[in-house]
C-alpha cells in the first residue's frame, strides 16, 4: 500500500499543507488505497519538502511528481484518461496559477502578517519542546519571509497581495460556475489542486484578512463540502 507522508491535520483540513491535501485528494479521487503518515520536519523528506510517497521500494517526492508518477503506474490515468488537449490545457493552467501564484499569497497571509502570525506560530510550533519552540518559529519565520521576498509576492504591500488573491479565487469561482467539477460532470486533477487549495483559504484556522470577500464566492465553499461528502466522509 502506498504510504503518504504529509504535515499533520490542521483543524478541519486533513493537512497543513495545500500540496499535501492534494495529493490525498487525489488519491482519494482515484480510488487509490494510501496509509497516511504525518511529519512535522521535512528536512527529513527526500527533497526537504512534503509532500512524498513511498511504493513499495519506490520513493517520490514533490506533489505533481506523484501524480505523474500514479498516472504513469499500473494503476492508470484514472482521473484525466478522458480530457481532450484543451481541457488539459485549461486545466495546467489553473493548476499553474494556484500552485505558482495563489500559494504564495495564502503563504504571506499566514507567516508575514503580524495580525495572524501569532495564531500561525501556536498552530504549528506549540507542540515543539522547550526550547525548540522559542527558537525554531521566529528563524523559520524569517527565512520564510525571505523566500517571499526573493519569489516576488513578499515584494507588495499587504492591500495588493489581499486584491491579487481575490483575482485568483474569483476567476476560479467564474469558471467552476455551477459545475459539480471543474471540468464537468466527473472529477479530474484539477479538483484535487483545487481542493486542495481551496480549502486552505476557506477552512485554515486563522485569521483572514479576505475572509469577507471570500464568503460572497458561495459556489466554492459548495464545492468543498461536496467534495467532502463525496470522497472526505470518513476524515
Amino acid at each position: 500500500m502506498i504510504k503518504l507522508y504529509r504535515f499533520p491535520p490542521l483543524g478541519s483540513l486533513p493537512s497543513a499543507s495545500p500540496f499535501c491535501v492534494k495529493v490525498e485528494a487525489y488519491l482519494r479521487l482515484a480510488g487509490i488505497e494510501y496509509e497516511p503518515r504525518d511529519m512535522h520536519d521535512p528536512r527529513k523528506a527526500p527533497k526537504g519538502k512534503l509532500p512524498f510517497i513511498r511504493d513499495g521500494e519506490t520513493v517520490i517526492a514533490d506533489s505533481s511528481a506523484i501524480i505523474d508518477y500514479l498516472e504513469k503506474s499500473d494503476r492508470g490515468d484514472a482521473l484525466d484518461k478522458d480530457l481532450n488537449p484543451a481541457e488539459r490545457a485549461t486545466a495546467l493552467a489553473y493548476r499553474r496559477m494556484m500552485e505558482e501564484h495563489t500559494y504564495f499569497c495564502i503563504v504571506h497571509m499566514r507567516w508575514a502578517r503580524d495580525e495572524v502570525w501569532p495564531e500561525v506560530k501556536d498552530r504549528y510550533f506549540s507542540a515543539m519542546p522547550v526550547p525548540l519552540r522559542w527558537i525554531v518559529p521566529g528563524v523559520a519565520q524569517k527565512q520564510v519571509r525571505r523566500d517571499l521576498h526573493g519569489q516576488g509576492i513578499g515584494r507588495h504591500s499587504d492591500a495588493e497581495i489581499n486584491a491579487m488573491a481575490l483575482a485568483d479565487l474569483r476567476a476560479i469561482s467564474v469558471f467552476l460556475g455551477d459545475k459539480p467539477f471543474f471540468l464537468g460532470e466527473s472529477p479530474t486533477t484539477l479538483d484535487a489542486t483545487g481542493y486542495g487549495f481551496l480549502t486552505s483559504v476557506l477552512r485554515a484556522p486563522f485569521k483572514s484578512p479576505i475572509r469577507a470577500e471570500i464568503d460572497e464566492l458561495k459556489n466554492l465553499a459548495a464545492y468543498c463540502a461536496r467534495l467532502d461528502a463525496q470522497y472526505f466522509a470518513d476524515g
